[in-house]
């Protein structure tokens, strides 16, 4: 499945990097599905396809839920991430 962005819209997420399992037991609403180092982005990303990116899950996604995916950058500095 392909979407589409209809609007651009700013939402601060949380500064914590949780996987899909520590969400489950701990009930929080963001996740990290992929983590791609500088470099290695890929051309292509399927959001829910069941595998691993730099150690998160990119969990399956549910039929008939809607979700929002969210594309965040970081960068390091002497030791220090910065997240946008």
């Amino acid at each position: 499945m392909v979407g589409k962005v209809s609007k651009r819209v700013v939402v601060c997420l949380p500064n914590d990097d949780s996987g899909f399992e520590e969400v489950q037991t701990n009930g929080t609403r963001f996740y990290i599905a992929a983590q791609f180092k500088r470099g290695e982005l890929p051309a292509e990303f399927i959001l829910g396809n069941g595998k691993i990116y730099g150690g998160y899950e990119n969990a399956p996604l549910q039929l008939e839920t809607q979700y929002r995916a969210y594309l965040r950058g970081v960068t390091e500095h002497n030791g220090v991430s910065l997240k946008l």
